[in-house]
């Protein structure tokens, strides 16, 4: 799913976006992520502009930031593209309308785990942690938790 999202956000992307570097959605370091998601970090954090976002991919996860007025529409289009958002489960422990879903894979080289998503004054914060090879997506929400409070802390 990771590598068609990035994709069709690539293609989608208004010509403007891309003069936006996309590093404000790298806001926790590398080490920080791979403590907190549990996973081991191999390579430095890359970021790049995502519509009128950026993402921010981590070795075992990534962030999507949008900010401004309609930051969480930005977020919500994004999913319901894709299609996923679906079966939600609230994480009240980052607002009232946090919630969390799970990304199976479709096959054997695509990533699964957990999909947090918040919001936070001006901005929507989307939250991935991939789950070890072989466990249920699910097994991955405490840690996608953990990222997202982290981030949380981290937003301007």
């Amino acid at each position: 799913m990771r590598i068609v999202l990035a994709v069709v956000a690539t293609v989608l992307a208004p010509s403007w976006v891309w003069a936006q570097d996309g590093s404000g959605a790298c806001l926790i370091s590398r080490d920080e992520f791979a403590t907190l998601s549990g996973r081991t970090a191999y390579t430095d954090p890359e970021s790049m502009p995502w519509g009128s976002g950026a993402v921010c991919g981590y070795d075992g996860g990534q962030i999507i930031l949008f900010s401004g007025e309609s930051a969480m529409a930005n977020l919500e289009h994004l999913l319901d593209s894709f299609g996923a958002g679906g079966n939600r489960v609230p994480v009240p422990d980052l607002g009232a309308e946090a919630y969390a879903f799970f990304v199976e894979a479709e096959n054997k080289y695509q990533d699964h785990g957990t999909f947090v998503a918040f919001s936070a004054g001006p901005h929507a914060v989307g939250v991935t942690v991939y789950a070890e090879d072989g466990q249920p997506a699910e097994t991955a929400l405490p840690k996608a938790v953990t990222v997202a409070k982290a981030v949380h802390a981290a937003l301007p």
